[in-house]
Parts: C-alpha cells; sequence; structure tokens
C-alpha cells in the first residue's frame, strides 16, 4: 500500500511541475463542460476556450457586420502535415483535442461576420483572429486560452474620411475644431481638415481619407461661427484593416 500510495504523490507531482510550465489547468467549469478527460497513452489532451475582443460598441464604423457569426479554428502540432485538426464555421467557444502527438502545438483562429445574401455589410467576412502556442503534454489535458481581437495588419492600414458640411451662408466666419485618439492614448493624431475646398465653399474636408491603423478611435468635432459653438459631436470610432469609415456630418 506504501509503494501504491509514493507512486501515486509522484505522478500527482509530475502533473503539478507539468502544469507550471505550460499554464495546464482543468477548472471545475471546464470539468463540468467536458468531463473527466482521459487521454490515450502517451498522447495528450487539450481544451481550447475563446475569448472575444471584437466589440460592437461604436458609433462610426465601416461597412462591415463586427457581430460574431463563427470561427474557423486551426490546430497545427509538431509533425506536419499529420498533426493537423480543424473546425470549420463552428459556434463553439469551447471545444476539446483528446488524442494530440506531445509537443509544440499552434492554435489559429479566424472569427466571421453571419453570410446574409440580404446585407452587404455581412457576408462571411472574416472581422477577427486569434493564435496561441501550446506545450501538449503526455497524459494531461492542457487548456489553449486565444483571444479573439479585430484584424489588425500593419501593412494594410483602414482610412477615415470625414466631411463637415453648412447650409449656404449659414456662417460667416466657420472654424473647425477636431480631435481623434487612439483607445487608451493621450497623443492626439493630426485631422487634416480643408477649409472652403473648390466645388463645395461650405464644407470642411480631408483632402485624402486618413490612413489609420486598425483598432479603436475617440473623436470630438466642433463646428463654430468665428468663438461660438454651433455644433458638435463625440465618437467611438472603428477602423478596420482595408476598409474605410466614413461620414458625412450635416450643422443644423
Amino acid at each position: 500500500m506504501r509503494a501504491l500510495l509514493n507512486k501515486a504523490w509522484k505522478i500527482l507531482s509530475i502533473a503539478v511541475i507539468g502544469c507550471s510550465f505550460v499554464s495546464c489547468e482543468l477548472t471545475q467549469r471546464e470539468f463540468n463542460r467536458f468531463g473527466d478527460i482521459e487521454p490515450p497513452e502517451n498522447r495528450g489532451a487539450l481544451i481550447i476556450r475563446l475569448s472575444t475582443g471584437v466589440s460592437t460598441a461604436a458609433t462610426l464604423t465601416p461597412p462591415v457586420s463586427m457581430g460574431i457569426f463563427n470561427y474557423d479554428i486551426y490546430g497545427d502540432g509538431p509533425n506536419q502535415p499529420s498533426d493537423h485538426f480543424e473546425y470549420l464555421g463552428t459556434q463553439e467557444v469551447a471545444l476539446s483535442e483528446t488524442n494530440l502527438t506531445p509537443g509544440a502545438w499552434t492554435i489559429r483562429v479566424d472569427a466571421r461576420n453571419q453570410n446574409i445574401p440580404t446585407d452587404d455589410t455581412s457576408n462571411g467576412t472574416i472581422i477577427g483572429r486569434g493564435e496561441t502556442g501550446v506545450l501538449v503534454i503526455p497524459n494531461l489535458v492542457t487548456t489553449a486560452r486565444i483571444e479573439v481581437k479585430p484584424i489588425a495588419d500593419p501593412l494594410l492600414p483602414g482610412t477615415l474620411d470625414l466631411t463637415m458640411q453648412w447650409a449656404k451662408g449659414s456662417i460667416a466666419d466657420p472654424v473647425m475644431q477636431a480631435s481623434l485618439k487612439a483607445a487608451g492614448s493621450a497623443d492626439e493624431i493630426a485631422m487634416p481638415f480643408i477649409k472652403h475646398p473648390p466645388g463645395n465653399p461650405e464644407s470642411f474636408i480631408f483632402d485624402k481619407p486618413l490612413d489609420l491603423q486598425a483598432g479603436y478611435y475617440t473623436l470630438t468635432l466642433q463646428l463654430l461661427d468665428g468663438v461660438d459653438p454651433l455644433w458638435g459631436t463625440a465618437e467611438a470610432v472603428r477602423i478596420l484593416s482595408g476598409q474605410a469609415t466614413s461620414q458625412i456630418y450635416q450643422a443644423p
């Protein structure tokens, strides 16, 4: 009996040490969701849990639906191409693989909006991505937690294009005040408005769309007649790689 107890404690100690190195965990919630997972001898098991940083809370957005409808999940292990799994179009945010080759695995996720034929903004577009590396340990269960975020490609910025208009002759001395900041930043981004552009003298416009990295921004605008405020707005702006966010404002 003592020998069996000693063997049990050794196995438990190895499991604890292994988990400390690879963030291996099987929480009560995961146990309730997946049961007592037991990978085959000398194989590993993996629980994949998704969370999302793709918010729909923005007032000024590109013409793309940011509501996640489903996910494409890909797993690539140490022996390619045999060590591979994928789930296409799944709506599950928690999945498990119970028979994996031990070693380093990369888990990638693409999030898509819904494909609605009557809605041009929702056509199965990839709107978010996530990726993580995880070490699968023989005879143990590892958890891979992946946050899916809006796509941000530094080589493919999004654009912001704004126009401010007012009724002809209604403002004697139009003045535009604008502030644009990336979320969490105190640094202001220059807003290249042109006053009275040719062909449209009762407006402020950009000389060209403003290139911005994908993410969230805060925008405040105020239109004045000299020093007297006439109109203003504050917006939460979403920028997506390769997409245009635009708005035309009309002063009352």
